[in-house]
């Protein structure tokens, strides 16, 4: 079975982070099948993965790239393909496949629709061609998270040797029991994150460092971090480094989508910033998101609290407002691990993406 993944490289690689995830992930679990990955922007995704094994990465423009060989076409979240190489594929002829199956494949999204809308044929009058909307979500019905045996398994691994390594590299000098974290996310104030972070620290006696992920956030930490509190500024670093220096906090700060699937996975303490939307849209998809979450707290107050952190960072009129108590990740991290850690279990054992999408594309196997 031949399978093309298309997608945008934009932002902070967010898209192409997602699509190489499934890439990678089909080919571990089934070694038979060819995988391309087409990006706009070829080079510019060897900074996100500069090895790439048995994926083949095509930039969209290549004119040796040949539409035709694929029996599936994936479009990873509306990204629409350039009609030569969507014509290519329609004239093209399966090889395993009893038709040639497009898939539109959404965002990852926690709300109740993606149950009904999940595999929902969409007809195109093209003779020998089927599609279906493929929808990432929370939710049983739906297509699931995308698991990435490469990151779960470096978090078996995972140990004080690794944060040992990692944060040596990037900050000398920090004692490794200190209480990282890791923040990635759009532009906020953290004055107030930074302040009861300080308190906390010179309460307990803890050495607390908060590492800054390239990108948007990096700016706003540095006008409101200070002694004694240690902020580390990262480079931009490829997506395994990134997955190991997630495995090493105490808690994150994430955003977007795969940063937040990759922290729901974890089950670490951690806060989802969604990406601001006209007519604050971003809080339906909070609501979703601690709707499926609320029944794994057996402390509804802990939960409560928690989830107003959520909706302080995301009900926002503007980027850059200071809300939000931060102080529920550090003051009640083994609560929140033991909440999460449940959740991340059920989801690695029942909503696992790739092995659902492959099962699916095997149905039309001659």
């Amino acid at each position: 079975m031949r399978i093309d993944i298309f997608c945008r490289v934009i932002d902070n690689y967010g898209d192409a982070a997602v699509a190489w995830r499934l890439a990678k992930s089909l080919v571990q679990l089934d070694p038979t099948l060819t995988v391309r990955l087409v990006v706009e922007g070829r080079q510019t995704f060897r900074a996100l993965a500069p090895h790439t094994g048995q994926v083949e990465v095509w930039d969209a423009h290549d004119s040796a790239f040949d539409a035709s060989l694929a029996d599936v076409w994936i479009e990873a979240f509306g990204e629409r393909s350039p009609a030569t190489l969507l014509d290519q594929f329609c004239r093209g002829r399966a090889r395993d496949l009893r038709c040639r199956l497009w898939i539109h494949l959404e965002y990852l999204t926690a709300e109740a629709w993606a149950v009904d809308y999940h595999l929902l044929p969409s007809p195109q009058g093209v003779t020998g061609v089927e599609k279906y909307f493929y929808v990432p979500g929370f939710r049983p019905g739906t297509g699931g998270l995308f698991q990435d045996r490469e990151f779960l398994a470096r978090g078996e691994r995972t140990g004080v040797s690794l944060r040992k390594d990692l944060w040596f590299r990037y900050a000398p000098g920090l004692p490794p029991d200190a209480f990282g974290v890791l923040v990635f996310s759009y532009e906020h104030d953290y004055t107030s994150f930074a302040k009861a972070l300080a308190a906390w620290g010179s309460r307990t006696g803890r050495d607390v460092v908060v590492f800054a992920a390239a990108g948007r956030s990096q700016e706003a930490l540095g006008r409101s971090i200070a002694p004694p509190v240690r902020l580390v500024e990262l480079p931009f670093v490829n997506q395994s480094e990134f997955d190991q220096l997630l495995w090493t906090m105490d808690a994150l700060v994430v955003r977007g989508e795969d940063s937040w699937a990759r922290a729901v996975l974890m089950g670490k303490p951690f806060v989802w910033q969604a990406y601001l939307q006209p007519e604050g849209w971003q809080s339906v998809k909070v609501e979703a998101f601690l709707e499926v979450l609320r029944p794994w707290f057996a402390d509804q107050t802990l939960f409560d609290r928690w989830a107003t952190l959520h909706r302080e960072l995301n009900e926002r009129n503007a980027e850059g407002q200071g809300r939000g108590d931060f102080s529920v990740l550090w003051e009640e991290a083994p609560a929140l691990e033991r909440a999460l850690g449940e959740f991340a279990q059920y989801a690695k054992n029942h909503l696992r993406l790739e092995a659902s999408l492959l099962e699916f594309l095997r149905r039309f196997k001659v």
